[in-house]
């Protein structure tokens, strides 16, 4: 009979299997429109613990949550809930906070609305081990969303490529990073907030890295397609508050904070054309052109404060896709 191969103790493969209990996943929801039992599940028998921080949820997240950890008897599980929306930032400093004081040397970033594939964290364990004389702070995992399926294939050929920005769903960050640079910036509130930590931590000598071969599924929310002279647009239908966030960090960030001509121009043909966007197919057309004016002045200007959303409106979703 063929011997079954084992890898040897002191493998790299043995070694990240072993690392993945090193590893807590921290999962931040707001007022989730999807299954956040799923997003639980998929992580959870992958990870050594997870860290629900919820941002002011009504109290239906919260009985979600709490029947999610209850029906599946997740031991290493813990929600802590806040009083109010403290924003992605924040939300993150809490749960990492937590995790590291727990004895985390990874901490993995996960949106309520972010499936983690089978095995992914074990490659993206893997993949700072496999690069750790490269001084690696954060790996990132390859994004798949429901209008990708299509066209979305990775090789487990493909090595991982060191890139600028990333959102923060889908990142494990090593324990020395918040050590070097410190946690995120909680101005920012939203949008941009990756993005921003990314440029810190790259100025202070780290990498960070996509993994192709480690991926998480992202359930899109309200986007739709929609054709325009002939091309196909995706159309986000974020509410009013969330566009003003999206307008602002970008012009503060890149005109202000890490100033780039080419990210800069980048933002402003993105502002345009959500701006078109908003005015041709979405919803609350003029509270949404008022808004995206409103929020690239301020960013202009460099205004960076805590956004404040009418009463009553839990609409602000804490989804860091730009």
């Amino acid at each position: 009979m063929a011997e079954r191969y084992l890898p040897a103790a002191d493998s790299v493969p043995a070694r990240a299997a072993d690392s993945v209990r090193l590893v807590t996943a921290v999962i931040t929801t707001y007022n989730c429109y999807t299954s956040i039992e799923r997003t639980i599940l998929a992580v959870a028998n992958q990870v050594g613990r997870v860290i629900i921080v919820d941002n002011g949820s009504e109290s239906e997240t919260l009985d979600a949550i709490r029947s999610a950890i209850e029906r599946n008897r997740l031991q290493t599980c813990d929600l802590l809930p806040q009083s109010r929306n403290l924003g992605i930032g924040a939300a993150i400093n809490i749960g990492a906070c937590a995790a590291l004081a727990s004895g985390a040397e990874y901490v993995l970033t996960l949106d309520d609305d972010t499936e983690v594939s089978p095995g992914a964290v074990a490659r993206l364990v893997r993949c700072f081990m496999d690069y750790e004389t490269e001084h690696v702070g954060i790996v990132w995992a390859h994004w798949i969303e429901a209008t990708d399926f299509p066209q979305t294939s990775c090789s487990e050929e493909e090595a991982p490529r060191s890139v600028e920005r990333i959102p923060t769903s889908g990142c494990m960050i090593r324990r020395e990073v918040f050590e070097s640079v410190g946690m995120f910036r909680e101005d920012y509130f939203l949008d941009f907030t990756c993005y921003e930590y990314c440029h810190r931590i790259i100025g202070a000598g780290w990498q960070v890295l996509i993994s192709p071969t480690a991926s998480v599924f992202q359930r899109s929310g309200d986007k739709v397609i929609r054709k325009f002279f002939g091309r196909s647009v995706v159309v986000t239908n974020y509410p009013a508050e969330r566009l003003f966030l999206l307008c602002r960090n970008g012009f503060v960030l890149y005109l202000w904070e890490r100033r780039s001509g080419r990210y800069f121009r980048e933002h402003c043909r993105s502002t345009a054309g959500t701006f078109v966007k908003s005015i041709l197919y979405e919803r609350e057309k003029s509270r949404k052109a008022s808004a995206i004016i409103h929020g690239s002045v301020e960013g202009l200007l460099g205004h960076l404060r805590p956004p404040a959303p009418r009463n009553g409106d839990s609409r602000i979703r804490r989804l860091d896709r730009r």
